[in-house]
């Protein structure tokens, strides 16, 4: 649904603007996390963050897309991606680690929300390289091959 949801809105404000959103969304699903005290609110916290799981992914291709055009899309997201699952796969082993050491959840869920609050900043701050303006994507590559 969140994936619906978030194409859906980049339709219509674009990529960037939804993907600033859908990372506002998880972190703020994140710092809920530390308030939550009821059972109610812990599935009100896997609905929200469940809701930004998997949207991140395709609302990142197609900026990418938009910011480096198709031609390097590919290896660029390919990239991005990897680094992504990387720093999960880190943020796992980190979370077991900062409970043993602290016996709370408090200081890794903190780092989490404050990580993907980064994130949506990037996000904004991202521009195409030069000489190329964002959203130009395929109309300039092809441009660019037809002469």
């Amino acid at each position: 649904v969140g994936i619906l949801v978030a194409g859906s809105v980049a339709d219509r404000v674009g990529s960037r603007r939804a993907l600033v959103a859908t990372y506002l969304l998880r972190a703020a699903s994140l710092f809920f996390l530390l308030l939550v005290r009821d059972t109610w609110q812990l599935y009100l916290f896997a609905v929200l963050f469940g809701a930004t799981f998997f949207t991140t992914a395709p609302l990142t291709s197609t900026l990418v897309g938009d910011l480096f055009g198709p031609a390097s899309q590919g290896a660029l997201f390919g990239t991005t991606n990897m680094f992504h699952h990387l720093g999960g796969a880190l943020g796992s082993y980190a979370g077991g680690l900062v409970f043993d050491r602290t016996r709370s959840y408090l200081g890794i869920f903190t780092a989490g929300g404050v990580l993907v609050a980064a994130s949506a900043a990037f996000t904004l701050l991202a521009r195409a390289p030069r000489g190329r303006r964002a959203g130009q994507g395929e109309r300039a590559d092809r441009a660019r091959r037809n002469g």
